[in-house]
């Protein structure tokens, strides 16, 4: 365990990718949530918004290691409680660029439309 850490983890109810999953999750901080993460090699493509997606084959190390047993339902209790709760926003929440409902019909193609920062490069010149 890494320091005084409250970490969290649930029992591996959750199917994906022909394997069952479990959240790791600190009660304390994301800060040493991700310290936690790092000392037993988990990869960052793991954490999503709040939590570790950990496999059935990493529980028991991990719990062996000081992460605490709990049920999903007082992880996320608990997660709630501690204002560290990153929910998945909605779909129809989330800002769309202008076009993506009209097959691009409101897009403005002229030359004068920018969409983002307009990047000059020099020509590299070569000296031998």
């Amino acid at each position: 365990m890494v320091g005084c850490v409250a970490i969290l983890i649930d029992p591996p109810n959750w199917p994906a990718h022909g394997t069952l999953f479990s959240h790791l999750v600190s009660d304390v901080s994301v800060v040493e949530l991700h310290a936690f993460a790092a000392h037993h090699d988990l990869p960052g493509r793991a954490f999503d918004r709040d939590h570790y997606d950990v496999p059935v084959a990493r529980y028991a190390g991990l719990v062996a290691s000081g992460a605490t047993e709990v049920s999903s339902r007082e992880l996320l209790a608990r997660l709630l409680a501690s204002g560290l709760r990153r929910r998945k926003v909605p779909a129809e929440d989330v800002p769309r660029p202008r076009g993506c409902h009209d097959g691009g019909a409101s897009l403005d193609r002229s030359a004068s439309a920018t969409i983002g920062p307009t990047l000059t490069t020099t020509p590299r010149t070569t000296s031998r």
